[in-house]
């Protein structure tokens, strides 16, 4: 039987060599990887030798390169990598995914020297009329420097005057005080419904098409302006197109653009430049 001093030695001795084993395979590692600077060396750690990117037409590859910090040469782990990770390129990464216009971005490294970039942008459903943003399907507002914008329907009239990029358009205020965005979601209810119309329009299987209007106009709270771009104009309102679910108005939306568009390509509504279809069921044209 050990005495207590004898069984603190052995503690003591297994601790020591417990400790040693981890810093010669950290060095070890660290050698492998980075150059073996934990020993004390010089000799440099692997670099970026080749970059494959895709990316969009907006955060162009020049600029998401700017923004994760990496060009061809440079350290691939950086300059404070530890091990398996980089925490400079951890935060470049996530500053540059937070951007609006980014729907969604991946970096790997390979000990190659290969770096492999795959960012998607957010696809644009309509415009906001007198400026370079854009909005998706979702609401999200983002910039959109894309060539052929202009051919985007535009949104214009009673939008909040602070929408910027990196805000969400929703339905209301309550929507927004329990909307999980940290604070971005701006209501706006005629904004959703224009959304939803052009949403609507946008699958090619409604009765008009989303490429014969060239604007909707949001400033009444009761219905959407449309022109189109024939010159003709019309306005539109259905059941629920406030309604915080997306979906509680499709029917009633099918039913109104189905009417609107008959009495547009009727004998007599080729004759009229306006129509009234804010009441379900009904409709004119003058």
């Amino acid at each position: 039987m050990l005495d207590d001093g004898s069984r603190i030695v052995v503690v003591a001795a297994k601790a020591s060599a417990a400790l040693v084993a981890v810093a010669f395979l950290y060095g070890l590692t660290n050698f492998y990887l980075f150059g073996g600077r934990f020993l004390g060396f010089e000799e440099p750690g692997p670099t970026i030798s080749e970059v494959d990117i895709l990316t969009g037409d907006t955060v162009t590859p020049e600029i998401l390169m700017g923004w994760l910090g990496l060009e061809r040469g440079a350290p691939l782990f950086g300059s404070r990598a530890r091990l398996f990770f980089s925490p400079d390129l951890r935060v470049a990464h996530a500053r540059a995914s937070a951007n609006p216009t980014l729907a969604s971005l991946s970096v790997s490294r390979e000990f190659s020297g290969k770096v492999t970039i795959r960012a998607t942008e957010r696809i644009p459903l309509v415009r906001i009329a007198g400026n370079g943003l854009a909005v998706d399907r979702d609401g999200n507002v983002f910039a959109f420097r894309k060539v052929g914008m202009e051919g985007l329907v535009a949104i214009d009239g009673a939008l909040p005057s602070s929408l910027q990029a990196g805000n969400r358009i929703v339905p209301s205020s309550l929507d927004a005080a329990f909307g999980m965005t940290g604070g971005r979601d701006v209501p706006s209810a005629m904004g959703i419904a224009a959304l939803r119309l052009i949403d609507f329009l946008a699958d090619g299987k409604a009765a008009i098409p989303v490429s014969a209007i060239r604007s909707i106009n949001t400033d009444s709270p009761d219905y959407l302006k449309i022109l189109f771009k024939d010159g003709r104009s019309a306005t539109l309102a259905w059941d629920c197109m406030k309604s915080s679910q997306a979906q509680d108005g499709r029917d009633y939306l099918d039913a109104q653009v189905g009417g609107l568009a008959r009495a547009m390509a009727s004998r007599e509504g080729r004759q009229h430049r306006s129509f009234d279809f804010t009441i379900k069921g009904r409709g004119f044209g003058r």
